[in-house]
């Protein structure tokens, strides 16, 4: 039997890949599901911010660009149709190149799923259209909403932006980023005040530690103008003073280009702060777990 061709010999934890057992299959399945959820959400959030920061800084850039084309007579409703057609034609790009990527990675993500014991034996990936209609029309919403903002921006620029010398930003912070960013911040403060008061443990459910940092990464972003200024030219202050004018210069640019530091400094804030969240987060539940399994075990030996 063990020579035969498409006859497979199973021994000692493969023996219960030969007995049905709904129960667990539904629970890996269900774990999967969480799993590849909370990792769509992180990916879109990431999206949405990085699409906005990278369109932001675009903008800033293309000040004086807008004020021609408003001194030609153009209109704001036609600048931000302008930025719009553009994260269009970019998120058409993306989608398509990320759903060919995605039919090349699929088998091999489902594979290595399995390997690692997170999805069952038989769990493969089907030929089904729809994801592939889902993703690439969820990839053109975040590119749009990912240009709201900077669209809006584009459409307020004056005439007058053309014939300024001077790049120093002025009115970074609107009412609406005051409003927007000071409700998230303080939504973030409470929520995280009134879980620390009541049940702690429940921060390290994975929906709380995913959720409430972007709640504050969304409102650092949004209040970022108020400190960019100051925050650069303390961490410039020591290369301002180095010998040469590179170090000055980095500062001054920095400290006056408000909008396009910010915008660049977004994606790196992303980034750190949600890997140093799920890392830390993931950490501390795994030493959770263990403290708590050691506290149970009161046996000297244990047999597995």
């Amino acid at each position: 039997m063990r020579g035969s061709p498409g006859v497979r010999v199973l021994t000692g934890d493969d023996r219960g890949l030969a007995d049905a057992d709904p129960h667990r299959d539904r629970e890996a399945l269900t774990a999967m599901n969480a799993l590849f959820g909370t990792a769509g959400g992180v990916t879109a959030f990431v999206s949405v911010f990085v699409v906005a920061s990278t369109f932001a800084f675009t903008v800033a850039q293309r000040c004086r660009e807008f004020g021609l084309l408003r001194t030609a007579g153009a209109t704001p409703g036609q600048l931000r149709a302008l930025v719009a057609a553009e994260a269009l034609g970019v998120g058409v790009l993306a989608s398509a190149a990320g759903c060919g990527l995605g039919a090349w990675g699929a088998p091999h993500l489902a594979a290595r799923m399995v390997d690692s014991g997170l999805a069952p034996a038989w769990f493969t990936i089907g030929d089904h259209a729809w994801p592939y209609h889902t993703a690439f029309w969820t990839g053109l919403l975040v590119a749009l909403c990912g240009v709201l903002a900077a669209s809006w921006r584009a459409g307020r620029t004056g005439p007058t932006q053309a014939l300024r010398e001077a790049s120093v930003d002025t009115g970074t912070m609107t009412w609406g980023r005051w409003l927007f960013g000071g409700g998230l911040l303080l939504a973030a403060l409470v929520t995280l005040g009134i879980a620390l008061a009541g049940d702690p443990g429940g921060l390290l459910h994975r929906k709380t530690y995913v959720s409430r940092p972007m709640l504050l990464i969304t409102a650092v972003a949004m209040l970022a103008p108020v400190v960019v200024g100051p925050l650069s030219r303390l961490l410039a202050w020591l290369p301002a003073r180095l010998p040469g004018a590179t170090g000055l210069l980095v500062r001054e640019n920095a400290a006056a280009g408000v909008r396009r530091t910010a915008a660049v400094a977004a994606p790196v804030l992303v980034t750190v702060a949600l890997a140093g969240s799920l890392l830390g987060a993931t950490a501390t539940l795994d030493e959770a777990e263990a403290a708590q399994t050691r506290e149970r075990t009161t046996a000297a030996f244990v047999v597995t």
